[in-house]
């Protein structure tokens, strides 16, 4: 659903032209009014006549009201022009959606769809905002999109593995430009209930660090017990024990897709105790925990309220992250190419602190 290379800044005018448009016709309608009280303010009181003196114009107060309604009418009808237009041009363009023109309409809410509709999600103060700036995001030809911090701190550049993608060149890897791999430790069975080692995770952690490049891992879970979330811990504790992390162990809660999946049916409140004893358990063994998911996982399947002391990882996958909290990482799209990687690959950037 990546749309072509384009500026994070084109992609926004469009409202922001219209949010111009706005302030723009309520003020010259509010100056047009308070230039006429000023001149009515100065004068004496006359009947329904309008009378010129010098370069003065008097209007009565019947006729004041009726060219404030008029003002108002015709700002409103512009405005409900260009909103129209806006819509219109969105969903004509290739990649053109109803989320998308959401997402830019209604800023101070976290939009997602699910079977119900679109969800609406007030954004909450009490959680550190999203710092980022989208100004300093560049879409690469490739697809690739680098960050550029406005103190001059690059974007380190990211990839995930698992045995999806099979046998890999690390050292390909390393030398077309990826500073980190996430390396999928294993998961726990939709149905079964079991936890399986990933098939190539020893030779992908080996590998990856002996081409120089910085670790971390993450383990797909679902657990549906406090007691199997610690099992869960302890199980990617074990795995990792011979290597050296310089990445979080990361737990990733993304909506299976396997709808009769054993994790399913967990409450909200379930599911965020779940998540959190599992980072309690990574962090009382010494290494930081991290939560990956998309915008669904964060704001229908867990509160993210109690989880935002966690660092978080982001899965969406257009030309700006759509997340409105602090996060660390973000993962842009599922379709890239990297030498020594066969076929897409996920992309991520991990941004300065």
């Amino acid at each position: 659903d990546a749309p072509p290379a384009s500026s994070l800044a084109k992609k926004r005018n469009p409202l922001t032209a219209i949010t111009i448009l706005l302030a723009v016709t309520t003020l010259a309608s509010i100056g047009l009014c308070f230039y006429i009280l000023s001149i009515k303010s100065d004068t004496p009181a006359i009947s329904n006549e309008v009378v010129a003196s010098d370069n003065s114009v008097l209007y009565t107060q019947e006729m004041l009201d009726q060219m404030m309604l008029e003002a108002r009418a015709e700002g409103a009808a512009e405005q409900e022009s260009q909103i129209k237009e806006f819509i219109r041009s969105q969903l004509e363009s290739p990649e053109g959606n109803v989320s998308e023109i959401l997402r830019q309409m209604y800023p101070e809410s976290v939009i997602y769809y699910d079977s119900q509709g679109y969800h609406f999600v007030s954004i909450l103060d009490s959680i550190a905002p999203n710092t980022i700036n989208t100004e300093q995001l560049s879409v690469l030809e490739s697809g690739e999109i680098t960050y550029l911090s406005t103190e001059g701190v690059q974007a380190l550049k990211g990839v995930d593995v698992s045995q999806h993608q099979g046998a890999i060149d690390w050292e390909a890897v390393a030398d077309s430009g990826v500073d980190y791999a996430m390396i999928r430790v294993g998961f726990r069975g939709y149905g079964s209930g079991a936890l399986v080692l990933d098939e190539c995770f020893e030779a992908n952690i080996t590998s990856a660090r002996a081409a120089g490049l910085e670790v971390g891992v993450y383990f797909f879970t679902q657990a549906i017990t406090i007691a199997e979330a610690q099992e869960e811990a302890q199980f990617v504790l074990d795995a990792i024990a011979p290597y050296q992390l310089s990445y979080p162990i990361v737990i990733d809660i993304e909506k299976p897709e396997d709808s009769e999946a054993r994790a399913m049916s967990l409450s909200v409140v379930d599911r965020t105790s779940i998540v959190k004893a599992f980072c309690d358990s990574i962090t009382a063994a010494g290494y930081e925990p991290m939560l990956y998911g998309n915008t669904y996982s964060f704001f229908a399947m867990v509160d993210i309220e109690q989880l935002c002391d966690y660092p978080i990882w982001y899965a969406f996958y257009n030309d700006y992250p759509y997340y409105p909290y602090a996060l660390r990482s973000w993962q842009y799209t599922a379709q890239g190419t990297i030498p020594g990687i066969d076929g897409p690959a996920d992309l991520n950037l991990w941004f300065p602190e």
